[in-house]
Formats: structure tokens, C-alpha cells, sequence
């Protein structure tokens, strides 16, 4: 394949604003970018080539490869942590020319949902469980006690 024809990715927007292009994207190249719980929203810009049609498959996310489109744009929101890779068909007049992978990426998990938070939680659980237990058991105990003055002061 000529190298004109391969795809090109241009520019990853996150979040509408934070925009990876030139540099970042070759850096990302070499190993997988690493983004937090909430960039989860992401435009993937490829340079646009004349008469060429292109076909999405983000792996981690989607069942099956987009429908065919001249539009060199694809959009992936509100996706959940994991690990994602972007992979593009470009073609022209019912030929396939390539199937390249464009870009690799990891969206972490929120903190507070990491192990040690979970435990953390389990712990704070147990423990409001055996404070309610506690307040319930010294309720109980002050109405035999009040109980028990009632029957005193009645047999007297």
C-alpha cells in the first residue's frame, strides 16, 4: 500500500476541549495513553483524503465495524474504564486499501473504586451496622430497666 493511502490520525479531542494532535499522537504510538475516569469523551479526527471511505472499530467498545463514510470523524462518549484500541478500513469504489490500528488507550477506573476503597466501604459498613446494633441493644436495655421501676413502684 502507498503511504498516502494509509489512514492518518490527525487529532483526538477529549472532553471537547483537551486536544491531543502532532506530538502527543506520536508519543502514544510507542505505548498505550493513559486517561483519567473522566476524559471518557472522545472525537477522532483522521486526515481526510479524497474520495475515500472510512470504517470505525473502537476494540474494547464495539460489536462490529461502522457502516462505510466519507467522513474521516468518528465519536465515542460517556465510555467506561477499560482498555480501547482504535482501528480504521480505508477504501475507495468497493476496495479495501487498509486496516490499520490508529490509537491505543486506557481509561482508569474512578479512585474510589479501586480494592482498597471497597474495603475501605465494607469496613465503614460493618461498622455503622454494629453501632446501630449497639444503639439498639442500650435502647432495649433502658426500657427493661424503666420497665422494671414501673412494676417496683406499683407493687410498693
Amino acid at each position: 500500500m502507498a503511504q498516502d493511502e494509509m489512514p492518518l490520525l490527525e487529532s483526538v479531542t477529549i472532553n471537547y476541549d483537551t486536544v491531543l494532535s502532532g506530538i502527543d499522537l506520536v508519543n502514544a504510538e510507542s505505548g498505550i495513553t493513559v486517561l483519567s475516569h473522566k476524559q471518557n469523551n472522545l472525537l477522532f479526527n483522521l486526515r481526510k483524503k479524497p474520495d475515500f471511505y472510512y470504517s470505525f472499530f473502537l476494540e474494547g467498545y464495539d460489536d462490529e465495524w461502522t457502516y462505510w463514510t466519507p467522513h474521516p470523524v468518528k465519536e465515542y462518549t460517556n465510555l467506561g474504564s477499560g482498555n480501547y484500541c482504535l482501528k480504521v478500513k480505508t477504501g475507495s469504489q468497493g476496495m479495501v486499501y487498509s486496516e490499520d490500528t490508529l490509537f491505543r488507550f486506557m481509561i482508569k477506573k474512578p479512585l474510589l473504586l479501586y480494592p482498597y476503597f471497597l474495603a475501605l466501604y465494607f469496613f465503614l459498613l460493618v461498622l455503622c451496622i454494629w453501632a446501630l446494633y449497639r444503639v439498639l441493644i442500650k435502647r432495649h436495655i433502658n426500657r427493661q430497666i424503666m420497665l422494671e421501676q414501673l412494676v417496683q413502684s406499683r407493687t410498693e
